[in-house]
């Protein structure tokens, strides 16, 4: 997996109840200007963070610590709860060949557990949280939602930090998901007996942009799918949310143009258009 975990973090963390003076707290006196103090776990190191105030819009507040992470304080004194959100910079437009899916399977194996928080989804449910992770074409994130006490905030911190750098990615569980992965694919094979004849990273790449058949033809997939075709002649519309339509197939020997006597929208499942092109094909 190629990813360049260089990265810029974003983390968002919502503290609802700052403000609040019916709120205790046992993490002794509050800390200077300028600078957060966690009490952490036992195990984990307590350390004093400098941070430095970058800027302040209609009540968001951005701290920058020097790493060079960012950091998101948003009060507001009016809710019952905390939400603690971390966003990476990293999504599925850093998968190279051969890696579709890779920034989805890692999100998921980030709930695996890490060096001090061993079992995420037992904890999770231990402080009563709602959480969830989301990845995207620039971002991958994790946030979780509980009570706003000191205690819960002190632990969702902690775990987002432990898992950043200390998270289980263990073989075992790589296994079940490859398993997993192998067993939609047939799935995919058994409606569209052509993807047999394809390698397992061109079936990914094809999967992956079945809203995108413009990404499908330049790849050269359809001449491995329809062999005597090397491309899709298409008719695209001014509309970029709406779906091209095939008007022809260009052939691989002579570049001969075969014009079909009406569109073929391509609507649905990559699978279910492919047998459509096809049948069309056959009449």
């Amino acid at each position: 997996m190629r990813f360049h975990l260089r990265l810029m973090l974003l983390p968002l963390i919502i503290l609802p109840w700052i403000g609040c003076k019916t709120m205790t707290s046992t993490a002794g006196p509050p800390p200077a200007p300028g600078r957060v103090a966690t009490t952490l776990p036992a195990s984990a190191p307590t350390t004093t963070y400098k941070l430095k105030k970058v800027t302040e819009v209609e009540g968001i507040s951005e701290y920058r610590l020097k790493n060079g992470l960012r950091v998101l304080l948003f009060p507001d004194p009016s809710k019952p709860t905390i939400t603690v959100a971390i966003t990476y910079l990293v999504g599925s437009r850093h998968e190279g060949y051969g890696e579709t899916g890779m920034a989805h399977l890692l999100e998921h194996m980030l709930f695996k557990g890490s060096s001090r928080h061993r079992d995420i989804p037992k904890e999770l449910t231990a402080h009563g949280a709602r959480p969830n992770g989301t990845t995207w074409v620039d971002r991958t994130n994790y946030f979780e939602t509980f009570a706003a006490t000191d205690e819960n905030l002190r632990w969702a911190l902690d775990l987002e930090a432990d898992r950043m750098v200390s998270s289980f990615v263990a073989q075992k569980d790589l296994e079940i998901c490859e398993k997993a992965l192998m067993d939609f694919l047939a799935t995919k094979k058994n409606a569209f007996p052509r993807f047999f004849f394809l390698s397992v990273d061109d079936l990914l790449d094809i999967l992956s942009n079945g809203d995108k058949p413009q990404k499908i033809n330049q790849a050269g997939h359809v001449a491995k799918i329809f062999q005597a075709a090397e491309m899709f002649k298409m008719k695209e519309y001014d509309d970029h949310n709406q779906m091209p339509d095939v008007i022809g197939i260009i052939a691989c020997v002579g570049k001969e143009i075969f014009d079909f006597h009406d569109p073929l929208p391509l609507k649905g499942k990559v699978e279910i258009y492919m047998q459509f092109i096809i049948d069309h094909i056959i009449e």
